[in-house]
């Protein structure tokens, strides 16, 4: 199979500029991945490598995320449609990782059609309870506050944050993860948009009920408690809908361990 690393992405025209796509070629229904508000589409290469499945893939920079040149208030999921459109699929499995989970559950209200079924890895869920995080997020929160617009002390708070997890050690995980969480945050940081920019539906918690998709909430055990706990209440109000804890990962399990996150991938496909 082709390494999406090793070939140039192509560009898909939305309104205000392009969208940078990589796309591994294969069958219907595709999986599309849809990364997180700190990253970009080369956090999913090393995961698309370990992908063994005849179905296309497809990774994709949200406009304001790296290599993506639109700009504009155009919502995220009418770009995903014309991702979809010009790479002519039809319907697609949505792999939405934090701020991306929020794109796929809109995508699978607003146009059930298009989404054969959803795996949310600690996703953004608008509407969502608030819930109250651990303590040990306190001092990620008044270093993030003394970084000021210091970017690298940014860039360092947010890569322990959602990288090691507020409860491990900061330098959890080290190695090539590290410096691209690093780079593709401040790549995001430079473009200056908000995660929560492009949002087209503000009460995403009251949607859950009616979904009629297969879908897998993940979240990882080290991760902010809010989050593991938020993503079994909303399994637990979504039909067809199942729950799953990764002890030893944090926020971004894929970075951790590529393998691992495929075979989550893999399973819920071929389960369907």
């Amino acid at each position: 199979m082709t390494s999406v690393r090793k070939a140039s992405p192509r560009f898909v025209d939305v309104p205000g500029g392009a969208l940078a796509v990589d796309q591994r070629p294969g069958v219907e229904p595709a999986i599309v991945l849809l990364h997180s508000g700190i990253s970009d589409r080369r956090g999913f290469a090393e995961m698309i490598d370990r992908l063994e499945t005849e179905k296309s893939v497809v990774a994709y920079d949200r406009r304001g995320h790296g290599d993506s040149t639109a700009s504009g208030d155009a919502a995220h999921v009418d770009d995903l449609l014309a991702v979809l459109d010009g790479l002519h699929v039809e319907q697609a499995w949505l792999v939405g990782s934090s701020a991306g989970g929020q794109v796929a559950l809109e995508a699978a209200v607003l146009h059930p059609e298009r989404v054969a079924g959803l795996i949310l890895l600690a996703p953004v869920i608008s509407g969502a309870p608030e819930a109250n995080d651990d303590r040990s997020v306190a001092h990620l929160e008044r270093l993030l506050e003394q970084a000021g617009d210091d970017v690298e002390a940014r860039v360092r708070v947010e890569t322990w944050l959602w990288l090691d997890g507020p409860r491990g050690p900061e330098g959890r995980v080290a190695g090539p993860a590290r410096a691209l969480l690093a780079a593709m945050d401040r790549t995001t940081i430079a473009q200056g948009r908000s995660e929560h920019d492009g949002t087209s539906i503000a009460d995403l918690w009251d949607e859950l009920p009616k979904l009629a998709h297969p879908i897998v909430f993940v979240a990882g055990g080290l991760d902010l408690n809010s989050i593991v706990e938020q993503t079994a209440a909303a399994a637990a109000r979504t039909p067809h809908a199942r729950h799953v804890v990764l002890p030893d990962r944090a926020h971004l399990p894929y970075l951790e361990d590529a393998e691992e996150s495929a075979r989550i991938i893999q399973d819920q496909v071929e389960a369907s």
